[in-house]
């Protein structure tokens, strides 16, 4: 990204601002992928987890994988929050 720009002050000013923004929205495009696929699976996995809890009663598996994906929600959930954070802030640069 360390590119030479000729040109006035604003012009030079204007265009790292312009390559910096467009390096931020590839850096995010590349780390934070829509996690809706993943959100999906989790949440069939969670409901059916919750019907062989009713089926079959609590058992301290069903317990400690109800949780594990519990964890694994709110962590996509984080993750999809910081993602739009990240989206506002790309409408003010």
């Amino acid at each position: 990204m360390n590119q030479h720009v000729e040109g006035s002050t604003g012009f030079i000013w204007e265009t790292k601002q312009r390559k910096t923004k467009q390096a931020i929205k590839e850096w995010a495009r590349a780390n934070y992928k829509e996690p809706e696929e993943t959100k999906k699976k989790v949440k069939s996995d969670l409901e059916n987890i919750q019907r062989m809890i009713e089926e079959h009663g609590l058992s301290q598996q069903s317990m400690e994988q109800e949780s594990a994906l519990y964890s694994q929600l709110s962590h996509i959930n984080r993750e999809e929050e910081f993602k739009w954070h990240l989206k506002s802030r790309q409408l003010w640069l």
